[in-house]
């Protein structure tokens, strides 16, 4: 058990170490500036989208240099209808509204459509319960004229409201984003966010007969068309973007039920995964969970055991509060600290219950049924 925790510990601090390492980029105004598009699959978002679009259309950047693409994947509410207002309200952006055919459905083939009609060198991935802030595509821009990477993986962070559950929601999103910048640096880029993906257009252009998105699954864009750029371009073309201009805002769920559809969405696809790092962390933080809850019920038939598994959860709080103390740092939500010891209490059972729930049942999204595997 103590291998366990070891493997844990180490790496935890593989991932401080790489977050630690990524440079941060200098935002110029001068830099000239390069197409954008912005694609966004959207499915039943009235209340969503129009916050995306104002973000956007403020933008410190040049109207003439980026696109909005949303395609609608058969919305059965006022969606369409949102955006078509405020296109029409907007003229000076250059707005184009897509509907999936009736044989077409699921977000990758939104994706997919709408990068086909989209123009840009670089194309922008997100979603629409995102906000992003003034400076967002010019912090792209520099960046990516900078570094010429294939993939860049932007940080997200969650909005947060006044209810605890919203706020233990934002504090562990903000681990997997640690995870998905320190990974860059340190092993191999293991995960990446759908609500904030920057691919150089080549990536489609020049491998256009291939899955990228290993449409298999119904979820899973980011982290499989990450994959294909490992795989194609090297560990080395992907990178994170570590600037707080460069930050996504999203939502956390108002529902228990539809936080926990989402992380079953996630986990399903785990079935898939190929990058034994990937493989090797994710079996790690599930055994570390199951290792603090055997420990802690055994301990109740038996003292030594209770002193173990005290231990257990001792060291692995510690290294915890070291790396979310970096994490909540960098997103200036140093707040959210004050639950971490009641999410750190939280978070064995849940993961576990996640991985078992993800794996061996099905789910529901988006008014969508989908089977275990899915």
């Amino acid at each position: 058990m103590y291998i366990v925790l070891f493997a844990y510990c180490l790496l935890m601090f593989f991932f401080l170490y790489g977050w630690n390492r990524i440079d941060r980029v200098n935002v110029q105004k001068h830099t000239l500036p390069v197409a954008i598009s912005i694609v966004v699959p959207v499915r039943n978002e009235q209340n969503n989208i129009i916050n995306l679009l104002y973000s956007l259309k403020m933008q410190d950047y040049d109207t003439d240099y980026y696109e909005i693409i949303i395609v609608d994947d058969h919305s059965s509410d006022s969606t369409e209808q949102v955006v078509r207002k405020f296109k029409h309200q907007n003229l000076s952006l250059n707005i184009e509204l897509i509907t999936l055919k009736k044989h077409e459905s699921s977000k990758k083939t939104a994706l997919m459509q709408g990068i086909k009609h989209s123009g840009g060198d670089i194309i922008v991935m997100t979603d629409a319960d995102c906000r992003a802030g003034i400076k967002y595509l010019s912090t792209i821009n520099e960046y990516f004229r900078k570094q010429q990477p294939r993939l860049i993986i932007g940080p997200v962070k969650m909005k947060i409201n006044k209810s605890i559950f919203s706020k233990i929601q934002a504090l562990e999103f903000l681990s997997l984003i640690f995870t998905s910048g320190g990974s860059t640096k340190s092993t191999s880029a293991l995960m990446a966010n759908g609500a904030n993906l920057i691919v150089d257009r080549q990536v489609f252009t020049e491998i256009s007969n291939k899955d990228i998105f290993f449409q298999k699954h119904a979820s899973g864009d980011d982290i499989f068309l990450l994959n294909f750029v490992k795989k194609t371009y090297g560990n080395s073309a992907v990178h994170f973007l570590k600037h707080e201009d460069a930050v996504m805002e999203t939502k956390t769920a108002n529902r228990v039920e539809d936080f926990v559809f989402q992380r079953k969405r996630w986990v399903s696809k785990s079935r898939s995964y190929t990058d034994p790092w990937l493989i090797t962390t994710a079996l790690v933080v599930l055994m570390i969970s199951f290792v603090q809850l055997i420990s802690l019920f055994w301990g109740i038939f038996a003292t030594n055991i209770l002193v173990f598994a005290g231990v257990i959860w001792l060291i692995k709080v510690f290294v915890d509060f070291i790396v979310m103390s970096t994490a909540t740092k960098f997103f200036n939500q140093q707040k959210l600290l004050w639950w971490f010891f009641l999410a750190s209490i939280i978070y064995p059972f849940y993961v576990v219950f996640s991985a078992l729930a993800g794996l061996f049942s099905g789910y529901s999204w988006k008014g969508r049924a989908y089977s275990k595997g899915q």
